[in-house]
C-alpha cells in the first residue's frame, strides 16, 4: 500500500528540491511513499484531497504561500477536518511561526527552515517521513487481525502474524493453540474455528494451520513446515487444497 506525499511549497526552486529528495529518500529506503502531488497552490491539494478521500496523507507545507492564498496554517486546518489521520510538517523562514502553530493546536511532525543549511534540511524531511513511517506502523499493527478464545469468562486474542496452528486436544472439545509466543489450550472445535476463520487452511480433520507463518511444503513426503521448525502432516485428502492455497504465495515452495 502506496502513502500519499503532498508538497506546497510557492518557490519553484524549492518545490522541486523537495519533491526530488522525498522521491530518492523513499526509493533509497524502499518505503512505500509516493509523492502525488507538488505544487505551489493549496486549492489544489485541497481538491486533491477532496477528489480522492485521502487518509493518512503526509504533508509538507509551506507556512507563507503568498498573496491571494491561504497560509500554510490555513491549509494544515483544513485538511485535519478532512484527513484526522494527517502527518503534517511545515516549512518555513520565520521561527516565530512555531509559537502560532503551537496557539492553533496543529499537530506536526517538524519544522522544516528554508535558510538552514542543506544537510539539516535533509535531516529534517528524514525525520518527517521516518516519524511518518512509525505512525503508520503503529496503526497498522493495531489494526491486525487477531483470533479470539476463551477461557472461562476471559476472552484472549493472539494476532495473526503470531498464530501458526490449531489442533484437537487430547482431551475432548478442547483445542490446543500453538502460537509463536505462546501456547494454550481452551473449549471449542475444528468446525468452529474453520466457520470463524476461513483464512485458516484445514491440513486434516484435526488441524487448522495459519499459511502466512508456512515456510514450504513437501507434497511427496506431505511436510508441511512452518516457522520456529514446526512440522505438521497434511492428509492425503488436502494436499491439493494446501498446493492451491500456496500457489498465492510466491516466497513459499
Amino acid at each position: 500500500m502506496f502513502h500519499r506525499i503532498f508538497i506546497c511549497e510557492d518557490d519553484p526552486i524549492q518545490l522541486l528540491s523537495l519533491k526530488q529528495y522525498v522521491a530518492n529518500y523513499s526509493a533509497f529506503h524502499e518505503r512505500d511513499f509516493s509523492v502525488s502531488l507538488a505544487t505551489q497552490m493549496p486549492e489544489e491539494i485541497q481538491k486533491f484531497v477532496e477528489t480522492f478521500a485521502v487518509k493518512g496523507g503526509i504533508y509538507f507545507l509551506d507556512i507563507d504561500l503568498g498573496v491571494g492564498h491561504i497560509n500554510g496554517l490555513e491549509l494544515a486546518e483544513w485538511i485535519r477536518k478532512h484527513d484526522a489521520e494527517a502527518k503534517i510538517s511545515f516549512i518555513t523562514t520565520h521561527n516565530e511561526m512555531v509559537s502560532k502553530v503551537v496557539s492553533r493546536h496543529i499537530e506536526c511532525l517538524s519544522f522544516i527552515y528554508k535558510d538552514d543549511n542543506i544537510e539539516n534540511i535533509h535531516n529534517e524531511i528524514s525525520y518527517s517521513l521516518n516519524e511518518a513511517q512509525r505512525r503508520i506502523d503503529a496503526i497498522e499493527k493495531s489494526n491486525e487481525r487477531q483470533l479470539s478464545y476463551r477461557i472461562g469468562h476471559d476472552e484472549y486474542f493472539v494476532n495473526f502474524s503470531q498464530l501458526l496452528f490449531l489442533k484437537v486436544s487430547d482431551i475432548t472439545h478442547r483445542l490446543v493453540l500453538t502460537a509463536r509466543n505462546e501456547q494454550t489450550e481452551f473449549y471449542g472445535t475444528i468446525s468452529e474455528y474453520a466457520e470463524k476463520y476461513p483464512e485458516l487452511l484445514q491440513i486434516d480433520r484435526s488441524c487448522l494451520v495459519n499459511s502466512e507463518n508456512i515456510v514450504s511444503f513437501d507434497a511427496r513426503t506431505r511436510k508441511l513446515f512452518l516457522k520456529d521448525d514446526i512440522v505438521l502432516e497434511v492428509s492425503r485428502r488436502n494436499v491439493r487444497n494446501v498446493r492451491k492455497a500456496l500457489e498465492k504465495r510466491k516466497d513459499v515452495q
